[in-house]
């Protein structure tokens, strides 16, 4: 083939797709007339365009002994037609670049729909996505919410659809994603009737991103952030919610978090103990105490506290501390080191049980 043949080949195609991308209406006669007059430029013979003889400048220029040039050699001409292919591709490329913003201008505008035909689509598009959702598709159920969530503002299904991508989230154990979702919900739906739902379900969310794992330290040893926020939010949906149909469970949550709490200050104290800050093991002893009662970790604090006070000296507190012990929690496994402690400092008291405290 010929690079002349070749050339003419080539700009046949891109005339050609440049008409099938060309819109119609205004724009499209504008892009049909500049086709056209590609076209002819692409089918005209190469050196038709001009006159050699009619503008002799043009001519190729003499070579240094006084003759011409030898004629262009079939490289030559290959190279030749390559870049005018190439400067057609760039003046083809900038028309559809300047046309992009109008090619969908042939598409007939949708008519406005009525109240109940906008109702009516949006149900049917939150009824598919939902049918993802009960499949567990959740990555394709996630998209398809979000179109919904965008494409009807404003309508009930919209602010179900919110709610559903943040249990998408929650399902695929994206706690972090869901918990900002479902707090969107609450922002931007105060008064909706699935608020107590939405609060309850930031609770599991807190409540399963506690991280409990084999390779990973006792919960009371490490930062407890989540955990407190737990307390917090369960603290006020409880106060809020008293009867809420998932009382029995919100109420094991709180007193799983406030229990892992407890243990916390307790291991807090135990460190400052063991360093001789006795103040700082009672402050922190004393609060747990105070502030997470009916966690069955009394006793412990107990027995710890009087410790604690006999270390520094103040027996006559210590001794109250232990034999609260003994009064109040007789069957507590932290009653016998309690006597024990009793009878170190010279009070009655006879344990019954080798316990290692």
């Amino acid at each position: 083939m010929s690079a002349e043949i070749f050339e003419r080949s080539a700009f046949r195609r891109a005339s050609s797709s440049f008409r099938s991308w060309a819109p119609r209406g205004v724009i499209g006669t504008f892009s049909t007339a500049f086709s056209d007059q590609f076209s002819r430029f692409c089918r005209a013979e190469p050196g038709a365009d001009r006159d050699e003889s009619a503008r002799p400048n043009l001519r190729r220029p003499a070579s240094p002994d006084g003759g011409t040039l030898p004629p262009m050699t079939e490289a030559s001409q290959w190279s030749r037609s390559l870049l005018r292919m190439r400067i057609c591709r760039l003046s083809l490329l900038a028309v559809l670049v300047a046309l992009g913003p109008c090619l969908g201008c042939e598409k007939t505008a949708r008519e406005p729909m009525s109240a109940a035909q906008y109702q009516k689509s949006a149900q049917e598009a939150y009824d598919h996505a939902l049918r993802k959702f009960f499949a567990k598709d959740w990555i394709n159920a996630l998209a398809l919410m979000q179109d919904v969530k965008r494409e009807y503002p404003g309508t009930r299904v919209a602010r179900l659809a919110q709610l559903r991508i943040a249990d998408t989230h929650f399902h695929q154990s994206a706690y972090p994603e869901a918990i900002t979702a479902y707090r969107e919900f609450l922002r931007d739906f105060p008064s909706d009737g699935e608020i107590p739902y939405a609060r309850y379900r930031i609770i599991l969310c807190l409540f399963e991103s506690r991280g409990e794992s084999i390779m990973a330290p006792p919960l009371e040893e490490r930062d407890l952030a989540n955990i407190r926020d737990a307390d917090r939010a369960i603290y006020e949906f409880i106060r809020d919610y008293p009867e809420y149909e998932e009382k029995e469970r919100v109420r094991y949550m709180q007193l799983w978090v406030r229990g892992m709490l407890a243990r916390h200050e307790l291991y807090v104290a135990r460190f400052y103990l063991k360093e001789s800050k006795w103040d700082a093991a009672l402050a922190r002893t004393e609060y747990a105490l105070l502030n997470y009662r009916d966690t069955g970790l009394e006793p412990e604090a107990l027995v710890l506290l009087g410790e604690t006070r006999l270390r520094k000296g103040d027996t006559d507190l210590a001794r109250a501390a232990f034999q609260r012990v003994i009064d109040e929690y007789p069957s507590s496994a932290f009653a016998e080191p309690s006597r024990r402690f009793l009878m170190h400092m010279g009070e009655s008291g006879r344990p019954t049980v080798e316990t290692n405290y």
